[in-house]
């Protein structure tokens, strides 16, 4: 029996995912090595710790849920007696002193599971994570670039002191339109201006409901006290337009840029 024993915590102790064993008050009774190797912690120094004595939540992140978290969802697993899958959650770790100390930041995918003993109760609960730390941080990383590259993509160019001039390049699906949409209001409030071109030459397509986003934003132009004129429509996107029956009899159009940048200053 005792070789059993230890057998099994050997078996358990080389799994290669990330366990701790957990009893009913949440203290430590088993991790596995992936588990210490992940979470830059020792075996002795956590067996019959209370797991959130050992893994607190950042002090320095006023925004930190971890703890919160993880005990709701130990909690819902001691209530239901069943496992409980969590979503992606940020949880820092503390980094060793000898490693400069403070906290790293991670984020993990936990799911807990019940073990259930004599009486049907809980007498342990199998803790597993997953560390989806980089998948997280390249996904941030690429939505990042994205806005950069948006950004970018959407210049407002002053053109005169109450003149901007906004050239719109590539597709224009609803997304970007509110975006850009949120850009130009918030620019002509700063510059206060007083007419706005849009260039749409190089927009090989832009859908009817981004097209309504645009000209409804007409109107808060025109109680900001500007107006907006678009050039460079082409036949695609107009009938485009037209077939989305897109209402742009209010939309004040101009074959090419530089003949609503004079329309535009005239209205100066």
């Amino acid at each position: 029996m005792i070789n059993l024993i230890s057998d099994f915590r050997t078996l358990f102790a080389s799994l290669p995912d990330l366990y701790l064993i957990l009893d009913p008050n949440f203290n430590i009774i088993e991790v596995s090595r992936a588990y210490l190797k992940a979470t830059l912690v020792q075996r002795e120094n956590i067996l019959g710790r209370n797991v959130f004595d050992v893994f607190p939540d950042n002090p320095d992140d006023p925004t930190a849920t971890g703890v919160a978290n993880l005990s709701a969802s130990l909690k819902r697993v001691l209530q239901n007696k069943t496992f409980d899958a969590m979503a992606i959650q940020k949880y820092d770790i503390r980094r060793p002193e000898a490693e400069g100390g403070g906290f790293e930041e991670r984020f993990w995918k936990p799911v807990n599971t019940a073990v259930l003993g004599k009486n049907n109760k809980v007498k342990y609960i199998i803790h597993r994570v997953e560390d989806v730390t980089e998948f997280v941080q390249l996904k941030k990383m690429g939505s990042e670039q994205q806005e950069a590259i948006r950004a970018l993509s959407t210049p407002i160019l002053q053109l005169g002191e109450k003149l901007l001039l906004l050239p719109l390049i590539g597709i224009i699906d609803t997304v970007r339109v509110q975006q850009i949409i949120e850009k130009l209001l918030h620019t002509i409030q700063l510059k206060r201006a007083r007419a706005v071109v849009v260039d749409v030459t190089g927009v090989p397509m832009m859908d009817a409901k981004a097209a309504n986003y645009l000209i409804q934003t007409l109107e808060a132009m025109r109680l900001m006290g500007a107006s907006l004129i678009v050039t460079g429509l082409s036949n695609e996107v107009a009938n485009m337009w037209i077939n989305g029956g897109v209402d742009f009899s209010k939309l004040t159009t101009m074959g090419d840029l530089q003949s609503g940048v004079e329309q535009a200053m005239a209205l100066l």
